[in-house]
C-alpha cells in the first residue's frame, strides 16, 4: 500500500452507536464533507479516489 493520507482528528463523538472521529483533510473543502469527514474507530484504512487504475 502505498499514499498514506494523514489527517488531523478534531473531535471524537458517538454516532449511531459507534464511537467516531471527525477528521479534517488537508485537501481544502472540496474534498469529503466540507473538509472533513466521519470515521469509525474501529477502521484502520480508508480509500478515497481509488480507481481499478490507480489502486
Amino acid at each position: 500500500m502505498v499514499g498514506y493520507h494523514a489527517v488531523t482528528m478534531v473531535d471524537v463523538t458517538f454516532i449511531d452507536g459507534r464511537w467516531v472521529a471527525i477528521c479534517k483533510m488537508n485537501n481544502g473543502v472540496d474534498v469529503a464533507y466540507q473538509g472533513y469527514v466521519y470515521v469509525c474507530l474501529s477502521t484502520m484504512y480508508m480509500f478515497v479516489d481509488c480507481t481499478l487504475e490507480g489502486r
